[in-house]
């Protein structure tokens, strides 16, 4: 084989070495995301109240790499409490997370709101959880946030008001479309990551 060859041939072999090499580190890389990415580590569901508000698929599930569920809000008549809510269970508290990031479309604002147990049905049954509110988006929007900017609802009731945030109390996180109550309507949300930081 002449010298010429021989070069040509270590450097195609270099190349190549170089070549798998970045496609290892690539693929680690996304690994580590997915691993992170909540989408994908966590249980999620969609729920509704039991009197007339509706979601569809059946099952929440990733496909091409979204979550997409469909919601339609009852209109609510006097006495009847209405939600719409996709959930995202913990496997552990966010006391070790000052802040999330979220990359979804939806029709109307989203309220994120993290299931802290004091205002749940082992606390104070307000429901009053600290949220906070992103723009409505027909595109995928990547918003960070962190957990000092969440408040508590306006019609948050005098003997909930004031309680404190605790992270170690929280064991979800809730998305739900902004969808008027008074009208009732439909949303669709996507989500494409969740992740804690």
């Amino acid at each position: 084989m002449s010298l010429k060859n021989l070069l040509s041939t270590a450097i195609v072999v270099t190349l190549l070495a170089s070549c798998q090499s970045k496609s290892s580190t690539a693929t680690d890389g996304e690994q580590s995301g997915v691993e992170k990415n909540l989408l994908y580590t966590s249980d999620w569901k969609a729920v509704t109240d039991l009197i007339g508000s509706s979601y569809s698929p059946d099952k929440a599930v990733v496909r091409d790499s979204l979550m997409e569920v469909s919601f339609t809000l009852k209109k609510k008549e006097e006495g009847e409490i209405v939600f719409i809510e996709l959930v995202c269970s913990l496997d552990s508290t966010l006391s070790a997370s000052k802040g999330l990031e979220i990359t979804y479309k939806c029709d109307t604002p989203l309220v994120i709101k993290l299931s802290q147990s004091d205002f749940g049905g082992d606390g104070d049954e307000s429901y009053a959880h600290y949220q906070f509110i992103v723009p409505a988006s027909e595109t995928l929007n990547t918003v960070r946030v962190n957990y000092e900017s969440f408040t508590q609802p306006e019609w948050t009731p005098e003997a909930s008001k004031g309680k404190a945030m605790k992270l170690e109390n929280v064991n979800a996180i809730y998305l739900t479309p902004d969808v008027d109550a008074t009208i009732g309507g439909s949303a669709t949300l996507a989500v494409k990551s969740l992740y804690l930081h």
